[in-house]
């Protein structure tokens, strides 16, 4: 399931191999109705009890969004020893996070 600020995807994997999947809109007053709309939608399609799923994996830009467009409630970040790099990690305005090879910042 994958929980955007639009649409929600959900995919129900069958045993032979089969896909079914849904998308809806999303609900932001409500992120949890769409998902609880999309994953009863898709095992009532694939005639699948609930009980019979093992596993449940869940996705979202929903927090990433609100980072990036500053649309989110003021936050604050702590860390405990030995995870000093997260704040630089923070700080880092680059585009380079993804590259393989990067100079790192130097720590004050």
């Amino acid at each position: 399931m994958d929980v955007g600020g639009t649409f929600t995807d959900v995919v129900l994997p069958g045993p032979d191999g089969s896909l079914q999947t849904l998308k809806l809109l999303s609900s932001p007053d409500d992120y949890g109705r769409a998902i609880a709309d999309g994953v009863r939608s898709v095992l009532e399609r694939a005639q699948v009890a609930g009980t019979a799923v093992d596993e449940l994996v869940h996705g979202t830009t929903v927090a990433t969004n609100a980072v990036l467009e500053g649309t989110g409630a003021p936050t604050g970040l702590l860390t405990t020893r030995g995870f000093r790099d997260v704040l630089n990690e923070g700080q880092d305005e680059s585009r380079s996070h993804y590259a393989r090879h990067r100079v790192a910042p130097t720590l004050a």
